[in-house]
């Protein structure tokens, strides 16, 4: 299986980042974060249009591993991605995930000032897996499931990275 480009997704605080920049050091692939194309300083928003083209660039590239949420621009990057990891874990785990934000003054992939507001809406988010539908409706109108691993807790990761990449 080539693995030049990999695509990490899945909701808020499962460890997308952690796992792209592991993935980054111990293969050596160039390292880019949905956060930082779509946020500029202080949490302003960039235009689709903006997004698109920066996205576009780099799925030209020969080698990548993006990390971050489903976005309306996903398909593309599903399509010329060599695997996509769905960590698809629990509310519970989410929440703890989250919970850890509350003590990180800003997390190293966000623009600066783009520090995490930890509220009770947020929390529910994480708990209730709101994002999930959109994850899971961008996921259906994928057409090659065998570039699809979903991972339903970190003891799966840790196999998946041990046994099918050989990374520990």
């Amino acid at each position: 299986m080539s693995l030049n480009r990999i695509c990490i997704i899945g909701i808020s605080a499962t460890g997308k980042s952690t796992l792209a920049r592991f993935l980054h050091k111990n293969l050596n692939l160039p390292l880019i974060h949905i956060d930082q194309i779509w946020w500029g300083p202080d949490w302003s928003e960039q235009s689709e249009a903006a997004v698109s083209q920066q996205l576009s660039l780099i799925l030209k590239k020969e080698d990548w591993i993006i990390e971050g949420y489903v976005e309306p621009l996903s398909q593309e990057r599903f399509h010329k991605a060599d695997l996509i990891i769905y960590l698809d874990y629990s509310g519970y785990r989410s929440l703890i995930g989250g919970l850890s934000r509350i003590w990180k003054k800003q997390r190293p992939e966000m623009p600066q000032g783009c520090t995490d507001k930890v509220d009770i809406e947020y929390l529910k988010t994480m708990w209730f897996r709101r994002e999930r539908p959109e994850i899971e409706s961008a996921l259906k109108k994928f057409k090659d499931p065998q570039k699809l691993v979903r991972l339903k807790s970190r003891s799966e990761l840790r196999k998946f990275l041990k046994n099918k990449l050989h990374l520990t």
